[in-house]
């Protein structure tokens, strides 16, 4: 199998909340692809599914360690990526972590988009962090993120 069905496997998995089978599959994925089986590499793709499941089920413990796999792996995050562990971070009560991933981001030069900064405001709302959520709209005013 490639790394389209495995991505496959995996979306299903983590679709029905299958998190411990998702992680063997990209177990398998790892260990073909080490044994010399690029086609079964894990991609951008495996992750968004895997940081999918994670922000579904508002685990931002595993999302951020997916997020320095996928690093370790060469695999640079996207806009996409950060936004997925924004939301799992967001929905399992880490806003400093929110803001940790929105900082980490715009250092690498992505731009973050009104769905991170809207998931980021919910955060601040729901711990009650009234200024920084004030900050989080000027930062978006600042960069032309429109609501």
């Amino acid at each position: 199998p490639n790394s389209f069905c495995f991505n496959s496997a995996l979306v299903a998995c983590a679709k029905s909340g299958r998190m411990s089978q998702a992680f063997g599959i990209l177990r398998e994925m790892d260990l073909l692809s080490q044994e010399g089986d690029a086609n079964a590499k894990p991609t951008e793709h495996s992750y968004a599914a895997m940081l999918r499941a994670c922000a579904a089920a508002g685990d931002p413990r595993t999302a951020n360690m997916l997020m320095r796999r996928m690093e370790r792996a060469g695999l640079p995050a996207t806009a996409v990526h950060y936004g997925l562990a924004i939301h799992a971070c967001s929905r399992g009560g880490e806003l400093r972590k929110v803001f940790d991933l929105l900082n980490d981001m715009q250092g690498r030069g992505l731009q973050p988009d009104k769905h991170a900064f809207t998931t980021a405001l919910a955060a601040c709302a729901e711990a009650n962090q009234l200024n920084r959520a004030l900050s989080l709209v000027e930062r978006m005013y600042f960069l032309e993120v429109q609501p």
